[in-house]
Protein backbone atom coordinates (compact mmCIF):
# COMPACT_ATOMS: atom_id res chain seq x y z
CA UNK A 1 0.00 0.00 0.00
CA UNK A 2 1.13 3.51 -0.63
CA UNK A 3 -0.36 6.82 0.44
CA UNK A 4 -1.43 9.57 -1.93
CA UNK A 5 -1.31 13.27 -1.17
CA UNK A 6 -1.42 16.49 -3.15
CA UNK A 7 -4.99 17.02 -4.33
CA UNK A 8 -7.20 19.35 -2.35
CA UNK A 9 -10.27 21.53 -2.82
CA UNK A 10 -8.09 24.34 -4.24
CA UNK A 11 -6.52 22.42 -7.13
CA UNK A 12 -9.01 19.58 -7.75
CA UNK A 13 -12.34 20.57 -6.29
CA UNK A 14 -15.73 19.36 -7.50
CA UNK A 15 -16.26 20.47 -11.12
CA UNK A 16 -12.55 21.09 -11.81
CA UNK A 17 -12.05 17.93 -13.88
CA UNK A 18 -14.52 18.44 -16.72
CA UNK A 19 -18.04 19.50 -17.53
CA UNK A 20 -19.11 15.93 -18.32
CA UNK A 21 -18.50 15.00 -14.66
CA UNK A 22 -19.59 18.19 -12.84
CA UNK A 23 -19.89 16.47 -9.44
CA UNK A 24 -16.51 14.71 -9.57
CA UNK A 25 -13.54 16.02 -7.65
CA UNK A 26 -12.06 16.41 -4.20
CA UNK A 27 -14.48 17.15 -1.37
CA UNK A 28 -11.98 17.27 1.53
CA UNK A 29 -8.49 16.21 2.55
CA UNK A 30 -7.00 13.40 0.45
CA UNK A 31 -4.80 12.36 3.39
CA UNK A 32 -5.28 8.64 3.94
CA UNK A 33 -5.83 7.77 0.27
CA UNK A 34 -4.44 4.41 -0.76
CA UNK A 35 -3.06 2.57 -3.78
CA UNK A 36 -2.57 -1.18 -3.92
CA UNK A 37 -0.86 -3.03 -6.76
CA UNK A 38 -0.34 -6.63 -7.73
CA UNK A 39 2.51 -7.29 -10.20
CA UNK A 40 3.71 -10.52 -11.78
CA UNK A 41 6.53 -11.49 -14.13
CA UNK A 42 6.97 -15.00 -15.51
CA UNK A 43 9.46 -16.38 -18.01
CA UNK A 44 7.36 -18.18 -20.64
CA UNK A 45 10.21 -19.11 -23.01
CA UNK A 46 13.94 -18.50 -23.18
CA UNK A 47 14.35 -14.70 -23.00
CA UNK A 48 10.60 -14.01 -23.09
CA UNK A 49 8.96 -12.53 -19.98
CA UNK A 50 5.20 -12.15 -19.55
CA UNK A 51 4.31 -9.29 -17.23
CA UNK A 52 1.15 -7.97 -15.68
CA UNK A 53 -0.05 -5.34 -13.24
CA UNK A 54 -3.35 -4.66 -11.55
CA UNK A 55 -3.72 -1.60 -9.34
CA UNK A 56 -6.49 0.17 -7.46
CA UNK A 57 -6.39 3.85 -6.38
CA UNK A 58 -8.85 5.00 -3.74
CA UNK A 59 -8.76 8.74 -3.12
CA UNK A 60 -10.14 9.80 0.26
CA UNK A 61 -12.79 12.52 0.38
CA UNK A 62 -13.42 12.54 -3.35
CA UNK A 63 -16.18 11.71 -5.80
CA UNK A 64 -15.57 9.92 -9.11
CA UNK A 65 -11.76 9.85 -8.84
CA UNK A 66 -11.10 6.25 -7.74
CA UNK A 67 -9.70 4.11 -10.53
CA UNK A 68 -8.46 0.63 -11.41
CA UNK A 69 -5.36 0.20 -13.59
CA UNK A 70 -4.23 -2.85 -15.57
CA UNK A 71 -1.28 -3.69 -17.81
CA UNK A 72 -0.38 -6.83 -19.72
CA UNK A 73 2.76 -7.18 -21.78
CA UNK A 74 5.80 -9.12 -22.86
CA UNK A 75 9.52 -8.40 -23.01
CA UNK A 76 12.23 -10.11 -25.04
CA UNK A 77 15.92 -10.21 -24.11
CA UNK A 78 18.12 -9.28 -27.07
CA UNK A 79 21.89 -9.49 -27.67
CA UNK A 80 24.24 -7.04 -25.90
CA UNK A 81 21.86 -6.60 -22.92
CA UNK A 82 19.09 -4.95 -24.96
CA UNK A 83 15.44 -5.59 -24.04
CA UNK A 84 12.37 -4.88 -26.19
CA UNK A 85 8.90 -4.75 -24.74
CA UNK A 86 5.29 -4.40 -25.82
CA UNK A 87 2.41 -3.83 -23.41
CA UNK A 88 -1.22 -2.78 -23.32
CA UNK A 89 -2.45 -0.71 -20.39
CA UNK A 90 -5.70 0.88 -19.42
CA UNK A 91 -8.03 1.85 -16.63
CA UNK A 92 -11.70 1.57 -15.85
CA UNK A 93 -11.81 5.06 -17.44
CA UNK A 94 -13.52 7.16 -14.78
CA UNK A 95 -15.47 9.95 -16.46
CA UNK A 96 -13.70 12.57 -14.33
CA UNK A 97 -10.46 11.95 -16.26
CA UNK A 98 -12.05 12.31 -19.69
CA UNK A 99 -11.16 15.68 -21.23
CA UNK A 100 -8.77 16.47 -18.35
CA UNK A 101 -6.92 19.74 -18.84
CA UNK A 102 -3.39 19.24 -20.12
CA UNK A 103 -0.45 20.26 -17.94
CA UNK A 104 0.89 22.29 -20.86
CA UNK A 105 -1.36 25.18 -19.84
CA UNK A 106 -2.53 25.75 -23.41
CA UNK A 107 -6.17 24.76 -22.73
CA UNK A 108 -5.81 21.39 -24.46
CA UNK A 109 -7.94 18.64 -22.93
CA UNK A 110 -6.99 14.95 -22.97
CA UNK A 111 -8.51 11.62 -21.95
CA UNK A 112 -5.73 10.60 -19.56
CA UNK A 113 -7.51 7.34 -18.69
CA UNK A 114 -7.74 5.96 -22.23
CA UNK A 115 -6.07 2.62 -23.08
CA UNK A 116 -2.53 2.77 -24.46
CA UNK A 117 -0.18 0.52 -26.37
CA UNK A 118 3.37 0.88 -25.05
CA UNK A 119 6.54 -0.01 -26.93
CA UNK A 120 9.84 0.09 -25.07
CA UNK A 121 13.50 -0.51 -25.87
CA UNK A 122 16.09 -0.45 -23.11
CA UNK A 123 19.59 -1.58 -22.36
CA UNK A 124 20.91 -3.00 -19.09
CA UNK A 125 24.42 -2.02 -18.03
Amino acid sequence: MSKFYGWNENNSGVGIFNTRAPNDGVTGSTRGSEYAELTFNAEVADGWILLGQLGRQIIADSTGLDWTYYKLGVTKSLPSNWVAGLAYSGTNEPEAYDHYESLTGNGERLNIARPRLLLSVSRNF
